[in-house]
């Protein structure tokens, strides 16, 4: 360092001056670029054990997938699997089946809505009829019974004017579970409505 500064003809002033210069530019270097970064090691400790815990809880999950797949078995065979896509087109002649078996002739019958997201295919349509209160309690025990899953989402009961029969309005719904396919293809159609312009 001497030399170099011996090569500028500098006197012992001088050199002092570019010597405390030279420091105090190396003090706001290190100032600028490397004390922001002292806090990166923490920062990387803690996510690495952020992501080790990550790990341990998927580890852990994997290690029962056994036991949830005999407990879904075990659900499926007591009768609460749900059904498959198709078989939503039998919603409606199901709900009118059941109530010709409990003698019921439905004096209104609304659309058959149906609502959607990624794993299940939801459908409801309201019934109205008129009828005495042992057809009506037949419906709706054997609907609870049977294996469709058709349940009964709102019930609305009133008695007729001369007051022999009730006037009943039932809001029924049935949940069906999206096939893989009918689900890939509908990805299939969104990634090609996303593409065209």
């Amino acid at each position: 360092m001497n030399n170099y500064l011996d090569r500028l003809n500098l006197n012992p002033s001088e050199k002092r001056l570019v010597v405390g210069v030279g420091v105090v530019f190396f003090f706001i270097l290190n100032f600028w670029f490397v004390f922001p970064h002292f806090s990166d090691w923490s920062e990387m400790q803690f996510r690495l054990a952020r992501a080790r815990h990550t790990l341990q809880v998927f580890q852990d999950q994997i290690a029962h997938s056994g036991a949830y797949s005999a407990r879904v078995h075990s659900m499926e065979n007591k009768g609460y699997s749900v059904p498959a896509e198709d078989q939503a087109l039998h919603f409606a002649s199901t709900v009118l089946s059941q109530a010709a078996q409990a003698g019921l002739v439905p004096s209104q019958t609304g659309r058959t809505s149906t609502t959607t997201n990624q794993f299940f295919l939801e459908q409801s349509q309201q019934i109205a009829f008129l009828s005495k209160e042992p057809q009506i309690v037949k419906f709706l025990t054997d609907l609870g019974s049977g294996g469709s899953l058709i349940r009964v989402r709102d019930l609305e009961l009133r008695p007729d004017p001369p007051r022999y029969q009730l006037y009943a309005t039932v809001k029924l719904v049935a949940s069906y579970q999206k096939t893989a396919a009918s689900s890939r293809s509908a990805a299939g159609r969104d990634r090609l409505a996303v593409r065209s312009p």
